[in-house]
Formats: structure tokens, sequence, C-alpha cells
């Protein structure tokens, strides 16, 4: 018999996970894996992203209310108070929200000027005599807010949901799900972009992260993906 891979292991500089289960199993799975590394990673910098980005008067002080009624709960066995954890994982729909408020308030644009790019992250698509062998290429780089914290702790997470097909999330210790960075076992990659500038946001949506998840465990072609993305209800 072939022996089972380890559910942790270290490569090149990566957490390698291997979860399966449900939501519930996955992420207790994770938290417990890299109980030390979460509090090295992105989530303790993304928790204090809005309060700094309002104490350094980026946004303003008519944010500075809207930046404080964030202190609801969820739970984690990793030590990380819960108030914290939920302004870290909220903190991309936070920031847009909180940004939209500001833009209405002042009338003014948020963009260059204040340090803050107007689209998160960058990718490339290659294919054909672009590339060495012919064969597609999908490349990605996370060059949003928490550079030099996301990098730090980094993860290579294999999912085995119990409701939906196989995929592999590119990601960083604490970040679960794979709606960010991912592909799945039909062959679809999954990359992120968030359009830091957009004017209107309503916080009734669901998450793009939440969304893209559902897309690489459900869908199985590109028209599945565009069904679940023309169906959800996006934040802006």
């Amino acid at each position: 018999m072939t022996a089972p891979l380890p559910r942790y292991e270290r490569s090149h500089g990566f957490h390698v996970l291997r979860l399966d289960g449900d939501d519930y199993e996955m992420g207790f799975a994770h938290g417990l894996l890299l109980k030390d590394a979460i509090g090295r990673g992105p989530l303790p910098y993304f928790a204090r992203y809005i309060e700094k980005l309002v104490s350094t008067g980026a946004l303003g002080e008519s944010a500075a209310s809207a930046a404080r009624a964030l202190g609801v709960g969820l739970g984690l066995t990793v030590g990380i108070p819960r108030g914290e954890l939920m302004r870290a994982v909220t903190m991309p729909e936070t920031y847009l929200w909180v940004a939209s408020v500001y833009k209405k308030l002042a009338k003014a644009p948020l963009g260059a000027r204040h340090g803050v790019p107007t689209f998160g992250c960058t990718s490339a698509i290659a294919w054909g005599d672009a590339t060495k062998h012919g064969r597609m290429l999908h490349g990605r780089n996370f060059d949003y807010q928490g550079v030099g914290a996301w990098d730090r702790e980094q993860v290579v997470a294999f999912h085995a949901p119990k409701d939906g097909q196989r995929y592999v999330a590119i990601t960083s210790a604490g970040i679960l799900f794979g709606g960010i960075t991912a592909m799945n076992a039909s062959g679809l990659t999954l990359v992120v972009h968030q359009h830091i500038a957009c004017t209107d946001f309503d916080i009734g949506g669901m998450p793009v992260g939440i969304v893209g998840d559902e897309v690489m465990r459900y869908a199985r072609s590109l028209d599945d993906a565009r069904r679940i993305l023309d169906g959800h209800t996006p934040n802006g």
C-alpha cells in the first residue's frame, strides 16, 4: 500500500497543507497546523490596516467613525482575538466601503495621490510562440496591500471538500478557502483582482473571495464559472 501523504510538510519555503472535510474541519485543521505561522502572517497586518489608513489621514477624518464600527466576532484557535480576526478577514470589503463613504462625503477621488493603487494585483497570460513549450501559462502576482506580510508565511493548500471538487489554493497562513488564487481538478485557474477605486459599494453582497471559492468547488467549465459569477450579488 502507498503511504498516505502528510497533512503538513515544508517544501521550498512553502507550508504545504492537505485538508479535507467540511468547511469547519478544513478551517480547524488549517489553524491547528499553522498555529504559530498565522501570527506572523497577514492577519495581524490586515486587522490593523483600516485603522492605520485612517490614522495617517489617507481617508480623512470623516472615515474614522466607519473604521471603528467593525468589532464583531469570529472564533479561531490560534490565540488571535475574535475582533482582530474579523477585522482581518473583512479588510478587503471594509476598505472599499470606508473609501466609498469617504469619497461621497469629501466629494474627492481616492487614487494614487494617497499612495494607494487603483487596481489590486497583476496577472499575465502567455501562450503559443510567447512560451517556450507553446502551452498556455497563467501567472499571478499578489501586489496588493500586505506585500511583506502576505508572503512571509506562504501556503500551498490542497483542499478535498466534502461538498465539491478538489482544488489547490496558493495563499498565506490564516487565509482560508480558494477564492483568491487557485486552480481546481477540472483545470480552471482563478485569480482575483480588486477594483480599489470603485465609487459604489454595498456590504449586503457576497465577498469576492467566497464566490471565487464556489467557482473552484463547483465550476467544471468556463460556462459554469460564468453562471456562478453572474448569479451572485457583488459588494462592489
